[in-house]
């Protein structure tokens, strides 16, 4: 459900280039900027300090036809821009508001309704008909001369009242139900107004039929310390996924910890027979949205690493499965709950074999992406990855064909999605990024 984390009313001085320093904003989140151009400072160019693009949402005559309203949007950031940065033919003061907002949709359909009003002298009310349940709306209202406004129930403004200024956005980041809104902001001096409106749809409207793998995390595998992961960034609602690997059996993982608010973690599956690896895997719910590492510790000495990976758009943990074997590569079936599950998996194999002939299987659930393959000849050998869409729901057979002469221990997890088994086939494709 789409929420404004931050917003920013930001001035420059009388410059071409106009640098404007925000908070670096979450992981997954989008920043939307408004802003009024007179003609004398166009055409102009707009980026951040991560060197991004954004994208052209929305754009409207200003009331005096000298000029644009312009709204810009850079979803799905997965850096840390600390500044916008806005380039113009010619000098003035430039205003711009930005808000940083979490919950919208990411893709390229994210944008639900656009509308202007006529250029009026009564106070100004724009309208749109939403498609969408829990659409973010933005309205920019802009006027010949300065004013205060008023914004109607429901609604807020940007800057906070009481300020007087040309230039507003109301909105409103949650207006419910799919179908008719309208705003109609109360002006102090409302001589030649126009309003430029914007919705932004909820990332639940996109019904992503897979989640989203938002980071995946590991730590070294080749020492007995204890393992902290680096940094990484969440959102409420995300749902983490602890996959741990030691070399022998006797050793005992400790429940997982996590720095910042603390998430319950639950143990999915543990396989530890004698004389195997150990390989266990946890879960967690993320219940606020924050910037966290991740400890995965031991009773004795030996060695052993862990990953850590975030989905977003799931709605949890479906199956998980646990197998052992000695000889061959592993296979084992997995039955999925929902369409379109992701499945991670991972395997340690105590005989040590050399892996660079390794392959997958990927028959049944798809194509597998590998993110760790770690050897010590004398102690085991480790391979976490997973299977982004495993396809219709049912048994699926996982694993790899080779390296064969494997002591293999592997788990499998199944991450649903976030629609229901009947939801239909719209897939929304997302780029992975690896902390």
């Amino acid at each position: 459900m789409p929420t404004i984390v931050n917003t920013y009313r930001l001035t420059s001085g009388f410059v071409t280039t106009h640098d404007y320093t925000i908070t670096a904003p979450a992981v997954g989140n989008t920043l939307l900027v408004f802003m009024v151009v007179p003609d004398v400072n166009k055409p102009f160019s707009i980026t951040d300090s991560a060197s991004a693009a954004y994208s052209v949402e929305n754009n409207t005559r200003r009331f005096d036809d000298t000029g644009d309203i312009w709204c810009y949007r850079r979803a799905n950031i997965t850096d840390s821009p600390t500044n916008i940065s806005i380039v113009t033919t010619g000098a003035s003061v430039l205003t711009i508001q930005i808000f940083e907002v979490s919950g919208l949709d990411n893709s390229a359909t994210a944008v639900g309704q656009t509308a202007t009003s006529a250029a009026n002298t009564a106070a100004p009310t724009v309208s749109c008909s939403t498609g969408t349940n829990n659409e973010a709306v933005f309205v920019v209202v802009q006027c010949q001369s300065t004013s205060d406004l008023t914004p109607e129930a429901g609604w807020s403004k940007l800057p906070v009242a009481p300020t007087t200024t040309s230039f507003f956005t109301v909105y409103d980041e949650n207006v419910g139900a799919a179908g008719a809104v309208v705003c109609t902001p109360t002006l102090a001096a409302s001589t030649n107004v126009k309003t430029m409106l914007t919705s932004f749809k909820d990332e639940a409207s996109a019904a992503h039929p897979y989640p989203t793998l938002v980071s995946h995390t590991e730590t070294a595998f080749n020492n007995t310390s204890n393992k902290t992961t680096t940094a990484f960034d969440v959102q409420d609602g995300d749902v983490l996924v602890v996959l741990g690997v030691a070399e022998d059996d006797p050793t005992t993982f400790n429940t997982p910890t996590n720095s910042g608010a603390a998430f319950t973690w639950t143990l999915l599956q543990l396989s530890s027979p004698v004389g195997y690896t150990r390989v266990s895997a946890w879960s967690a719910t993320a219940t606020v949205t924050q910037s966290m590492t991740v400890t995965l510790t031991q009773n004795l000495s030996l060695q052993f690493g862990a990953a850590v990976y975030v989905f977003r758009n799931s709605n949890g943990i479906g199956a998980s499965f646990k197998s052992n074997a000695l000889g061959g590569a592993p296979s084992f079936d997995l039955t999925t709950t929902r369409d379109n599950s992701a499945i991670l998996m991972i395997n340690g194999d105590w005989n040590a074999v050399d892996g660079a002939t390794r392959a997958y299987r990927t028959s049944a659930a798809g194509a597998f992406t590998e993110h760790t393959y770690y050897r010590d000849a004398l102690r085991y050998v480790a391979y976490i990855g997973y299977y982004p869409d495993s396809g219709t729901l049912g048994a699926k057979t996982i694993g790899m064909t080779a390296p064969v002469g494997q002591k293999w221990a592997s788990i499998a997890v199944e991450i649903m999605g976030s629609t229901a088994i009947s939801a239909p086939p719209f897939y929304y494709l997302n780029t992975d990024h690896y902390f």
